[in-house]
């Protein structure tokens, strides 16, 4: 479940972050680093943006609180 949800993300994100989220041992640390990350994003909105770089964070925002849901959910079934 872990490599599906990292797989969406990186379409979304550098290569980086996947890289980083692939070396995540557990869903716990997994949601922890999404979670942070939409804290960084949600800082960044607050800012002045070109409209292509609000649309760009914003879908980014979008796509993390999907797959941290999903994230949440193969937790719940994984106890």
């Amino acid at each position: 479940m872990n490599d599906s949800i990292i797989d969406s993300l990186t379409k979304y994100f550098s290569s980086k972050f996947s890289d980083k989220l692939r070396r995540t041992e557990t869903l716990e640390d997994l949601i922890k680093k999404l979670t942070k990350k939409s804290r960084k994003i949600k800082r960044k909105l607050k800012g002045e943006l070109g409209e292509s770089e609000r649309n760009l964070l914003e879908s980014q925002l979008t796509v993390l609180k999907a797959q941290k849901a999903k994230a949440k959910e193969a937790l719940k079934a994984e106890k």
